[in-house]
């Protein structure tokens, strides 16, 4: 029986499989697909949200399994899982708004009157935000997470993924540093450690849309300093502190107590489980420690 020896990568594919490498292509796929969104000019909201979603799963597909070589399972996206996960994940998001609105009631800080939505109006709305949940889950924790955790460990990918999804909202109405610095705490760090429990983006994705659902269409409040019509309008009258103000109860400490909570007894259950990957330098070095022992 012959030794065999397993083929070396080429330089050429070392430097492809560079972390920076693959960011650097996701960056520049995605900067072509909003230009390209932007030059058809979709009147349809839903048509565009679910443009963008195509577009990012695509890049998702051509960098994990065109130049990493890996099945869906391994990019988070193996169907079996799917509908438990994502519902899972929606109980938990609803929970979550359902808890953060319910302390705004108790201080007398939220009052709601009916709205003005209808059900088609309702459930397309319902598809467009999971449509844009899913979008940026592909994003932050599908690429960006994902290959951040390959080259410098779970550590790592969670705080960089959560400082980069608190500053996309940076831009949206209404928003300040304290409001991305919410979003990066809250929603960054859950959303973060919810996806390593699974490594798929179905529970992730459940989390993100059932936030956003019920906190827009149903108890009729900013989502990241956007209105959606919904079933009640509602309005905080609280400290802008607690409730977020304009741009939503996500930029309020309210939420941000309620989410920290969670995603504290996920990140306990992942440590648990084993779920934290070390940074490669680290495993080299205590490959390096054991040749010395004695």
């Amino acid at each position: 029986m012959s030794n065999s020896t397993p083929i070396q990568p080429s330089l050429a594919r070392k430097v492809l499989l560079w972390p920076v490498t693959r960011l650097a292509i996701a960056a520049t796929l995605l900067i072509m697909l909003a230009y390209l969104i932007g030059m058809l000019n979709v009147e349809s909201e839903y048509f565009d949200r679910l443009l963008w979603l195509l577009g990012a799963v695509g890049v998702h597909l051509l960098i994990g399994m065109g130049i990493e070589r890996r099945g869906l399972a391994e990019l988070g996206l193996d169907g079996e899982p799917a509908a438990r996960d994502t519902l899972l994940g929606a109980l938990l998001g609803a929970l979550l708004m359902a808890g953060t609105v319910g302390l705004h009631a108790l201080a007398g800080w939220y009052a709601a009157a009916r709205g003005n939505i209808g059900a088609p109006g309702f459930v397309m709305l319902g598809m467009q935000l999971f449509c844009a949940a899913m979008f940026e889950e592909v994003v932050f924790r599908g690429i960006f997470f994902r290959i951040v955790e390959q080259g410098m460990g779970s550590w790592m990918a969670l705080a960089m993924s959560a400082i980069f999804f608190g500053l996309a909202h940076l831009g949206n109405p209404g928003s300040s540093l304290f409001a991305a610095l919410a979003i990066a705490l809250e929603a960054g760090i859950l959303l973060g450690v919810a996806y390593m429990l699974t490594r798929n983006l179905w529970l992730v994705t459940g989390i993100h849309w059932a936030w956003n659902f019920a906190q827009g269409p149903i108890f009729g409040l900013p989502v990241s300093g956007i209105r959606f019509p919904g079933l009640l309008y509602g309005q905080t009258n609280g400290p802008e502190l607690w409730t977020g103000g304009a741009f939503g109860p996500e930029a309020g400490l309210a939420g941000m107590i309620l989410c920290l909570i969670a995603a504290g007894a996920l990140l306990r259950l992942a440590l648990r489980r084993g779920l934290f990957i070390p940074p490669p330098w680290l495993k080299k070095f205590k490959v390096q420690s054991s040749k010395f022992k004695v």
